[in-house]
């Protein structure tokens, strides 16, 4: 066993040690060992297990030294090749800037207070700028019409009045709802170029005007009209008064003198049916001076009711007598309404009513009440006018009085004189 470590550590010492340079130095006298006793037959397998072993070690030292000096040239190339290529590539751009953009002028410069874009968020400016300039359109052109529209007015809105005010007539919702809709079909229909400005739609009548100047501009304008279509309306609401009559201005430049002095102010006081003993009779003050149109509605309504209160008071008292066929049970009044055919009549009645009050209407301009001549009589004049309006009101306090009498006392009109 000694022997044989001996002669691995001699292979060892040849495979590690550098050889030496110059002159060598005479190796040593070998010493001469005593011969080994007989090894066993498990020393020789020890023995040759353990030259097994330094190979390999020897083998796998080798590999590492190999590997290691691979990976360093490797690890060389790659760090020369990432510092050409960092010299190749340009510098990032700088971040988007809406302080750069079109629209900051000064004395205010670039003007966010509240914070709406960022630096570096281009698609939120993006959208709000093309909305800006939206905004800015329609105002520029709502201010020219709250303007305009005081001298000019078109067939149909001659009696629509300029602003706000147009809202409170048919005519002023009926423009307001054709202009929603025309406005609707051009923002479906004219969309933005793809990778354009924001509000950019082209050039489709050849003015080669859109550069930034021209831009500029428009941003300018537009700011100017949306503040001054709001003091426009805000003066309005306030006042009462369009954006011309604000400044004590009339619709024509005719001079004072040549204007015909306005005719007086209409007077319910001065109309038919104002008679003796009480005269005009308005107690709770419905109409007033110069409410002409009021007036004409209220006058409408009385004859109305009054014509048909002389029709109901005949039929309170002659269907006391008169029963037409399926209905000679139906008891008269009120009290027609408790049985079927009642119920039926007056769905009748109701019916034909609708169907006469949609297909005859009043002639335009004619006096309230006025349907025309239908039999030729030839008696609307101011005296049968003023007996209509007198025996209608009586036929209305007659009916209630009928109907006061039958819920009292259960009886009908003729039934309350015992007959």
């Amino acid at each position: 066993e000694q022997y044989t470590a001996l002669r691995t550590m001699s292979l060892m010492d040849a495979a590690f040690l550098a050889p030496a340079t110059g002159s060598r130095a005479p190796a040593a006298a070998r010493v001469e060992l005593a011969p080994a006793p007989q090894a066993t037959l498990a020393g020789a397998v020890l023995a040759t297990v353990g030259r097994s072993a330094n190979v390999a070690a020897v083998a796998t030292c080798a590999l590492a030294i190999m590997s290691a000096g691979r990976h360093r040239r490797v690890a060389r190339a790659v760090a020369a090749a990432a510092a050409a290529a960092a010299e190749d590539v340009p510098p990032p751009p700088p971040p988007f800037a809406p302080a750069a953009q079109i629209g900051a002028m000064e004395p205010l410069g670039y003007f966010d207070p509240l914070g709406f874009t960022s630096v570096g968020d281009e698609e939120g400016f993006t959208k709000l700028r093309a909305s800006e300039l939206k905004h800015g359109r329609v105002a520029m052109m709502a201010s020219i019409g709250l303007v305009g529209q005081h001298f000019i007015k078109f067939p149909g809105f001659e009696k629509t009045p300029a602003g706000l005010g147009a809202l409170g007539t048919g005519e002023g919702i009926f423009g307001f709802v054709g202009i929603f809709l025309l406005s609707a079909v051009l923002e479906l229909a004219w969309r933005e170029k793809e990778g354009a400005e924001p509000g950019n739609f082209g050039d489709p009548f050849g003015l080669n005007m859109y550069n930034e100047e021209m831009r500029m501009k428009e941003i300018s304008n537009g700011r100017m009209a949306m503040i001054s279509v709001l003091g426009i309306f805000a003066a309005e609401i306030a006042t009462g008064k369009d954006a011309i009559q604000q400044f004590g201005l009339s619709a024509t430049a005719a001079a004072a003198e040549d204007v015909p002095p306005p005719p007086p102010p209409f007077a319910p006081a001065a109309q038919i049916g104002a008679m003796e003993p009480l005269g005009y009779f308005d107690p709770l003050g419905f109409t007033s001076v110069g409410d002409e149109e009021g007036f004409n509605k209220l006058r409408a309504s009385e004859l109305k009711h009054g014509r048909v209160a002389m029709m109901a008071s005949i039929g309170l008292v002659g269907q006391h007598f008169i029963k037409f066929p399926g209905f000679e049970k139906t008891p008269a009044g009120l009290g027609a309404l408790g049985t079927g055919e009642g119920i039926f009549g007056f769905v009748g009645i109701f019916l034909l009513s609708a169907v006469l009050e949609l297909a005859w209407r009043e002639k335009e301009g004619a006096a309230p009440g006025n349907f025309g001549d239908p039999f030729g009589l030839n008696m609307y004049n101011e005296e049968m006018r003023m007996k209509e309006i007198s025996n209608g009101r009586m036929a209305m306090i007659s009916v209630l009085g009928i109907f006061a009498a039958e819920i009292a006392t259960g009886k009908d009109a003729i039934q309350q004189f015992g007959l």
